[in-house]
């Protein structure tokens, strides 16, 4: 069992956080708040990346990271930007994190670097998990059902859907990678609403 004093973010440095709160850090600033920094309030923390992270502990090697779980107080999008090498290897079998992401848009880093990608929205978000991570997205619905967001992403986001896109945005997103768990992409759809299931392609 681990304990790394590390703060996860999509480069690498430090950050200050503010030791007054005990529900949950707070990152104040790079340089620190004035008033905590005078009153000996804060704690320097190293941010590195997952990509990092996981090459130094080998993470790369074998079937890769079974989970990921990122709850980071509103900057999980830079917290996945900075996993862009395990997403693109796709070394990730399940993915979960807290929405809504408040923070895009994002800058993915593709092909060790030499090219990058802009990702607007949280629509873009869970297409390019999709198209490059191989990650087939789910959102948590009422009475224990689930929401393909691989299929139903785009009605989702129509005008006339903004009650049901409030509600399933207060979710957490699961996506399960659909090469190295097909069983459990398939529990997934079989716990699809009904109204949904009828009409996801089978192919």
């Amino acid at each position: 069992r681990w304990h790394v004093p590390l703060a996860l973010s999509d480069e690498v440095g430090e950050v200050f956080f503010d030791s007054r709160f005990d529900e949950g850090s707070r990152i104040m600033n790079k340089e620190g708040g004035r008033s905590a920094a005078a009153q000996g309030e804060k704690t320097r923390i190293r941010v590195t990346t997952l990509d990092r992270f996981a090459k130094r502990h080998n993470f790369f090697e074998g079937a890769g990271i079974d989970i990921i779980k990122i709850d980071a107080e509103g900057v999980d999008g830079k917290v996945l930007a900075g996993a862009s090498s395990l997403i693109q290897a796709q070394k990730i079998q399940v993915l979960v994190w807290e929405n809504p992401i408040s923070n895009y848009p994002l800058t993915i880093m593709l092909e060790n670097g030499i090219r990058k990608e802009t990702i607007e929205s949280f629509e873009g978000l869970i297409s390019f998990l999709d198209r490059v991570g191989g990650l087939e997205c789910f959102m948590p619905f009422q009475h224990k059902r689930v929401i393909s967001l691989r299929y139903w992403k785009d009605a989702l986001f129509e005008p006339e859907n903004t009650k049901l896109r409030t509600k399933l945005m207060r979710g957490n997103p699961i996506c399960i990678h659909r090469k190295k768990l097909p069983e459990l992409v398939k529990v997934f759809y079989e716990m699809s609403s009904d109204f949904i299931r009828n009409q996801v392609p089978t192919s």
